[in-house]
């Protein structure tokens, strides 16, 4: 319990710092699950239909323990920065679009694979995942932006995802990755990691 309230403590700290660099005048609440996996996300709560569109919401960032485990303080003030972005650009209508079009597409897909509504579900499975991805990438580049302007160190995001990289492996034929492009809502892991090398190493 005292090690879930360390991480809030100091992740909350992080959202202070980045609010006040970005002026963003909006109150995220961060919230710590106790769980295994390596994972972190932004999301909203209440408004219409508790999809925190539109109406009055709640601002929130996860994390889980497993992913302070996993990470240095430089690389876990990345992931909350990350986050953060998300919560500064509003990306959460795209999200909440792109998952709708994603089960339905799917669900299509299976049921009628070579059809007309086959193709065009698979079309706009591709155009979710691509507004998704730079969506993704978008907040690496303002998540670091905004880690500079708050005088944290830049490379958090690189050593992360080096170690990230490791851990899921490099090996993948020409086939997964054709199917990762289209179809994956994450941006290939080596491309984050050159992107944010390219942006910490201009300064």
């Amino acid at each position: 319990f005292g090690y879930i309230l360390s991480i809030k403590y100091y992740a909350q700290r992080v959202v202070k710092k980045l609010s006040e660099v970005s002026g963003f005048r909006e109150r995220i609440k961060v919230v710590v699950f106790d769980l295994p996996v390596i994972n972190a996300f932004a999301f909203k709560k209440g408004g219409a239909l508790n999809l925190g569109l539109w109406g009055k919401t709640e601002r929130y960032i996860a994390l889980t323990t497993e992913i302070a485990k996993f990470s240095t303080k430089d690389e876990l003030s990345f992931v909350i920065a990350h986050e953060f972005a998300h919560h500064y650009k509003n990306h959460f209508v795209v999200g909440v679009l792109g998952q709708f079009i994603s089960q339905m597409s799917l669900t299509t897909l299976l049921l009628k694979p070579f059809s007309m509504v086959g193709l065009l579900s698979t079309v706009a499975l591709a155009v979710s995942a691509t507004l998704l991805r730079r969506q993704e990438k978008e907040a690496d580049l303002l998540g670091v932006k905004f880690l500079r302007k708050a005088g944290y160190p830049c490379y958090g995001g690189v050593t992360f995802f080096q170690k990230l990289l490791k851990l899921v492996g490099t090996g993948s034929s020409q086939l997964v990755k054709l199917l990762h492009f289209f179809f994956s809502d994450h941006p290939d892991i080596k491309e984050r990691i050159q992107r944010l090398k390219d942006v910490c190493e201009k300064n």
